[in-house]
């Protein structure tokens, strides 16, 4: 499978007009950018104490979440497998894929609580 296949296998469809590029390419947070970034996302959420909790959605959408994971993995194994050049990004998630799969089993075992 080409790289350029990989997208329509999964049922997505590129651009009228868009042109192979190479993968985008950027700086990582330095540990202050980050420290800084998280600060600023917490600040935009309100903690209401003695709220009353709606309906518990995190497990169900870790599911799907999960499922829709395993799909790309096993995708992007695929692309390896036959060859095909992946991204440095997908390169990390086939290198990192069982520290996902941690995450999910902690979240879920927390999340049952």
């Amino acid at each position: 499978m080409r790289r350029s296949e990989a997208p329509a296998a999964m049922g997505w469809q590129r651009p009228v007009g868009a042109v192979d590029e190479h993968p985008i390419q950027s700086q990582l947070f330095s540990v202050s950018q980050l420290e800084q970034h998280a600060r600023a996302l917490a600040a935009r959420h309100e903690v209401v104490p003695g709220a009353r909790r709606g309906p518990d959605r995190l497990l169900p959408r870790l599911a799907a979440n999960e499922l829709a994971l395993r799909e790309a993995y096993a995708l992007v194994a695929q692309a390896v497998k036959s060859g095909t050049q992946i991204t440095p990004a997908a390169e990390w998630f086939i290198d990192n894929y069982h520290l996902v799969e941690e995450q999910v089993r902690t979240a879920r075992r927390h999340g049952t609580r």
